[in-house]
């Protein structure tokens, strides 16, 4: 099971692999977004194996694990908006333009800081 280190740099991997997607422009919004969206996840992972030892094996767990862990409740709603979009993208082929997609990756900015503050 991933630890907390595993977690944070698979966050810093997905990271990496939306610049690249960036670099060829508008060209992969749909898949930005996805990626957008499981880099939260492991940015949360992160949060929760750190406090809890907890490494959630689907959804419906991380869902639950975050609802118990308060010091999430800042940025559910950010991870929520991720999974959303992400869905949307995955399965109604849902159009992106560049600003909603630099709105998404500022409120990842967001995500992340929150994170390094609860686990530096």
């Amino acid at each position: 099971m991933p630890d907390a280190l595993t977690h944070q740099r698979k966050a810093e991997h997905n990271r990496r692999a939306i610049a690249h997607l960036q670099s060829a422009g508008d060209e992969y919004l749909d898949w930005i977004v996805t990626v957008m969206f499981y880099t939260a996840l492991h940015l949360v992972d992160q949060v929760l194996y750190h406090y809890t030892r907890a490494n959630p094996r689907d959804h419906r767990q991380r869902h639950a694990a975050i609802a118990s862990q308060v010091r999430l409740a800042p940025i559910y709603r950010d991870y929520r908006e991720r999974e959303w979009q992400s869905q949307r993208s995955r399965y109604e082929c849902a159009p992106f333009t560049p600003a909603e997609v630099h709105a998404l990756s500022a409120r990842l900015d967001h995500i992340q800081q929150f994170v390094r503050s609860l686990v530096s």
